[in-house]
């Protein structure tokens, strides 16, 4: 009978072994604290010339994005800044309400403030009704990534009202590395940092020196809540979806290789873009920006075809 695993830490039973040490036996106690330490070690060399005092975390009830929370909550009583929750409601049938409750679950858990905003009281749409341009051929933008361009504005909006100086989200090592090989196989190459600064709000995405599986592990380990609820726009099949896969493969044959591609920076800045959007005044080098133009092309049609009007999008 093979032997149970030790806590290379303590000895006690161990459970738990790291993506980035696969030969390493933790025990719960210790596989927590490692986590954190990881992250605290990639966010002290992102953030070392760099002061904060507020940071809003995006929210949606899974796993990363929860674990994000708690080990930001964690860091933030150790480096003297204030965290602040979000969640916003995306509008899509079922999923957004179930996310929601999950999601201020965590909030309460982990003892955070946080605020709750739709979707569609802010910029007059939501991804249900992306969803349905989408299908009728209203926007060429796919779901997904026009869900992407409303969460990315509202929580630049919601940063600014709220005074934060960065806004943290919970792109795990597996999430580059997908978007890492989609580039090099169009020629295209990107730079990813867990500490982004350029001409908008600095950017924090701690969880790039970690994997899924660890993220897991950690809500687990701290029995955190969060939802395996798949979104019902998410399509069962998608490049992204083939490359990720892909790169999980390559990452656990070979992780040096695929930390070498992913070529993660603790610390970037992006090139400087001077223009305005003239409708939100977001950072943008044409005159209007790509989440204003997809807007008013959804709450156009919208309005042509079922006499719909929001007060949000009246500036569209």
């Amino acid at each position: 009978m093979p032997k149970r695993p030790r806590c290379a830490r303590c000895g006690r039973s161990a459970s738990y072994t790291p993506s980035w040490a696969p030969k390493l036996s933790l025990c719960e106690e210790h596989f927590i604290e490692a986590f954190r330490k990881r992250v605290e070690k990639a966010l002290d060399k992102g953030l070392r010339r760099v002061e904060i005092r507020r940071v809003l975390v995006g929210v949606s009830g899974g796993k990363d994005s929860v674990a994000l929370l708690d080990v930001l909550a964690w860091y933030s009583s150790r480096r003297g800044f204030e965290v602040i929750g979000a969640y916003i409601d995306l509008g899509i049938p079922g999923y957004s309400k179930h996310s929601m409750r999950v999601a201020v679950d965590a909030f309460n858990t982990i003892g955070v403030d946080y605020v709750v905003v739709e979707a569609r009281e802010v910029l007059g749409v939501d991804t249900r009704l992306a969803h349905e341009a989408f299908t009728e051929r209203v926007v060429s933008r796919p779901t997904c990534s026009v869900c992407g361009m409303i969460k990315r504005r509202i929580l630049e909006t919601l940063a600014k009202n709220l005074g934060a100086d960065a806004i943290a989200t919970g792109h795990t090592f597996d999430d580059v590395f997908s978007f890492t090989l989609q580039n090099l196989a169009s020629g295209y190459r990107e730079t990813f940092a867990v500490v982004e600064r350029g001409s908008g709000l600095m950017r924090l995405k701690p969880l790039l020196v970690v994997r899924e599986s660890d993220t897991l592990a950690y809500v687990e380990a701290r029995r955190l809540p969060f939802t395996e609820t798949p979104c019902p726009y998410k399509p069962s099949r998608s490049v992204t979806a083939w490359y990720k896969y892909v790169g999980g493969l390559l990452g656990s044959l070979n992780p040096g290789l695929a930390s070498s591609l992913a070529g993660i920076r603790y610390e970037a800045r992006k090139a400087e873009v001077r223009g305005r959007c003239v409708y939100c005044g977001s950072v943008t080098a044409e005159r209007v920006c790509s989440t204003c133009r997809t807007v008013s092309q959804i709450l156009r049609w919208l309005v042509e075809n079922q006499g719909y009007h929001s007060t949000a999008g009246e500036r569209h």
